[in-house]
């Protein structure tokens, strides 16, 4: 009995949640319109310039992230150049070390985030290890 009772009580508050969640996303695109076609109605340019910003500051998060995955990548080119030339220079070093001090200094990565990720990048090369200079 006592199960029985606890699966009913489970499975209806289940119900409620999920219709609580479909009510609440209906509401929420009802507002949204409704105050889209107010505001359009009370000043069109100021909603336009909005709409501008909005898309601007959408635009530029996804630049930097494009720009954070383009150093990551870079990373792994390093990589595959020492492979290709089997041999580990200091112009990889200095390449592996700008690429790290990006990744701090513009995207906030922590230091210890950044080693492991070069610690990974570098020793995925048979015979290399990471090595960190103090």
């Amino acid at each position: 009995m006592k199960n029985f009772l606890f699966q009913v009580v489970a499975q209806v508050s289940a119900f409620f949640i999920q219709l609580n969640q479909r009510i609440a996303i209906s509401l929420n695109s009802f507002i949204g319109r409704t105050a889209y076609v107010l505001m359009a109605m009370i000043d069109r340019q100021k909603l336009s310039l909005y709409e501008q910003i909005a898309v601007t500051e959408g635009d530029q998060e996804l630049v930097l992230q494009q720009t954070e995955l383009n150093l990551l990548n870079a990373a792994s080119q390093v990589r595959d150049h020492a492979k290709a030339t089997d041999e580990w220079t200091a112009q990889h070093t200095e390449a592996i070390n700008s690429i790290a001090e990006s990744l701090m200094l513009h995207f906030d990565w922590e230091e210890d985030y950044v080693n492991q990720y070069m610690k990974e990048v570098i020793e995925s090369i048979d015979g290399l290890e990471f090595d960190l200079e103090e």
